[in-house]
């Protein structure tokens, strides 16, 4: 493993646990951690055009999306120019993100990740210094089929622009379940008493959300019905 692999293994560990708690009411900004890897990437790879990552923890996912780098090849049939992409599912750096959760990278040559992948898989086993314990892992020592780093296992995106998405979403949700744990749910077992109840009616998290709070606006409409485990 060269020196930019490890750079780049370091930024992402340190990606991960800024993610991990960006959605605590006094948690750590994603903007540093994110440029870091992002400026990490563009060096180690000349071809590289942005990264997607999606948070499946939340429902909907947040999709944070960074496509700052120039585009200036000539378009070779993907969109947008890019034409590569490199998966990397979060569990591998930290067992208790959920799976699905993933960083994507995209460059606009192809192969521009084969070499990448191989290093940070490597750099990712058990013996590299990562718990062995890690359910992502399989008894012989390999990633999971759903954990492995994976190359051009992501199509571009129709239109590859930087923004964040769900993060409203997440917003109302989190409203939602401060407004159970007042009612006097557990803090412990209220997200999952929300979506328990959202399930219910066959709502979604957010659309459930959506409804309890507006129970605070018309105080006088039928209360979304709480469950006895409070």
């Amino acid at each position: 493993m060269d020196i930019s692999t490890a750079l780049l293994t370091h930024q992402l560990d340190h990606l991960t646990t800024t993610l991990a708690e960006a959605f605590d009411d006094d948690g750590p900004p994603v903007a540093g951690a994110l440029a870091g890897l992002d400026a990490g990437l563009a060096a180690a790879v000349t071809s590289y055009r942005g990264l997607q990552i999606t948070l499946a923890e939340h429902d909907p996912p947040v999709v944070v999306s960074v496509f700052s780098h120039s585009r200036d090849q000539p378009d070779s049939g993907g969109r947008d120019g890019l034409v590569t992409s490199l998966r990397l599912p979060l569990t591998l750096l930290d067992p208790t993100f959920q799976t699905g959760s993933r960083i994507v990278f995209y460059a606009a040559t192809r192969g521009a990740f084969v070499d990448l992948a191989a290093d940070i898989s490597y750099a990712l086993t058990p013996s590299a210094g990562h718990p062995a314990t890690n359910p992502a892992v399989t008894e012989r020592g390999r990633p999971a089929p759903q954990h492995q780093v994976s190359v051009d296992a992501d199509p571009p995106p129709t239109c590859p622009t930087t923004g964040i998405t769900g993060l409203a979403e997440q917003a109302t949700i989190n409203h939602a379940v401060g407004v159970l744990t007042d009612r006097g749910h557990h803090p412990d077992d209220v997200d999952q008493t929300l979506r328990r109840q959202a399930a219910a009616p066959g709502l979604t998290p957010h659309a459930f959300a959506v409804r309890l709070l507006a129970e605070l606006s018309h105080p006088h409409r039928p209360r979304a019905h709480d469950d006895d485990d409070g």
